[in-house]
């Protein structure tokens, strides 16, 4: 391994960040024995040309290997933005529930003041009720590929 590295900084090569998981490999049902083997490896040049590069863990699914994933983009934190799904209008009694918090907000002022206010309230409703009843859909995707895995 010590081989490796003296190559990599020989060729002066840039091994970006690995999120997602800390190895490429493991073998055993416990993962005893892991490593990283599998990697991206890119010249300097490009490191100062596309800032922001990793590696991403992808799912491991029939192999002992995890895909990897090279992403380029800008990772500046920004702040989620609220995503309406289309699919929960056909939920029984949905728009009636929307329209009663609707109701409920009891906001006074000028009338742009008033919708901007609602609007947020009901976001956060929104969210609250998608949580209760239906939960991440990231841990939901998890437990499915495990399931796949197995």
């Amino acid at each position: 391994m010590g081989n490796v590295f003296d190559i990599i900084g020989e060729l002066e090569v840039v091994d970006p960040p690995l999120t997602g998981g800390m190895y490429t490999w493991s073998k055993g049902e416990n993962h005893d024995c892991s490593s990283i083997i599998d990697r991206f490896l890119f010249y300097v040049e490009w490191d100062e040309e596309f800032s922001n590069i990793k590696q991403s863990l992808l799912p491991r699914i029939n192999s002992d290997h995890c895909p990897i994933l090279l992403i380029y983009r800008d990772w500046e934190f920004s702040k989620s933005y609220f995503k309406f799904e289309n699919w929960w209008m056909e939920i029984d009694g949905f728009k009636e529930r929307v329209e009663g918090w609707w109701n409920s907000f009891q906001i006074h002022g000028r009338p742009d003041y008033v919708l901007a206010c609602k609007l947020k309230y009901l976001k956060t409703k929104l969210k609250q009720w998608y949580a209760n009843n239906y939960g991440s859909l990231k841990i939901k995707k998890i437990g499915i590929l495990d399931q796949i895995q197995q």
